[in-house]
């Protein structure tokens, strides 16, 4: 009989954002290149910019894009707010 390796609580905690992100792990995995944000410009609405940007993110700091974006972590998207304003100006 197959077993499994973590719980189910594990399994949940490795499948999304960490609830209160360090700050530095924040400024690692959230800070854009100025070749990502050019290439985030190019998307048609700010929605699709915010959400490439968050996925970019995950894949970085997760490996991979977690199934629920609302768990998204609040304080980076906060911290991000002057970079998002720079993203939507074309």
């Amino acid at each position: 009989m197959a077993r499994g390796i973590l719980t189910d609580a594990e399994r949940l905690a490795w499948e999304r954002f960490p609830a209160d992100p360090d700050p530095d792990a924040i400024g690692i995995y959230f800070t854009l290149a100025d070749g990502e944000i050019d290439t985030l410009r190019r998307l048609p609405t700010p929605g699709a910019r915010l959400s490439t940007a968050v996925a970019v993110a995950a894949i970085r700091w997760l490996g991979f894009i977690p199934g629920r974006s609302t768990r998204r972590p609040q304080r980076a998207l906060r911290g991000s707010r002057a970079s998002s304003t720079a993203i939507q100006r074309t």
